[in-house]
């Protein structure tokens, strides 16, 4: 199967599987987010769709496609406020895709 024969199946499907690597949620807890929830979580940081990088996007879109291992995006929270993210290109890239919920993983602090 060609990669245009796996885009055209994962287009008529509606969403590409997408090979997550969840390893890191040991630490952290495992939820799915839409990406619209997970962008409420930036707003105390002042992180909007806006501020991303259409390159990085497309790289990562690229790699989801081809089926290579994704490290799920990562928030950092602490009195329920989050104070750090990583992983916001790939939750654009995954949702340019067709995806509707994210594996993200959430470290909570008290």
């Amino acid at each position: 199967m060609t990669v245009t024969d796996r885009i055209d199946n994962y287009l008529l499907e509606g969403s590409i599987k997408i090979n997550w690597d969840t390893s890191n949620s040991k630490d952290g807890t495992l939820k799915y987010l839409t990406p619209d929830e997970y962008f409420n979580y930036l707003d105390i940081l002042s992180i909007s769709r806006r501020q991303t990088s259409k390159i990085a996007v497309k790289k990562y879109k690229d790699k989801m496609i081809k089926g290579d291992k994704i490290k799920s995006p990562e928030l950092w929270i602490e009195n329920d406020e989050t104070f750090k993210q990583e992983g916001r290109h790939r939750l654009m890239a995954a949702e340019s895709l067709g995806v509707k919920k994210i594996p993200v993983v959430i470290y909570k602090y008290i």
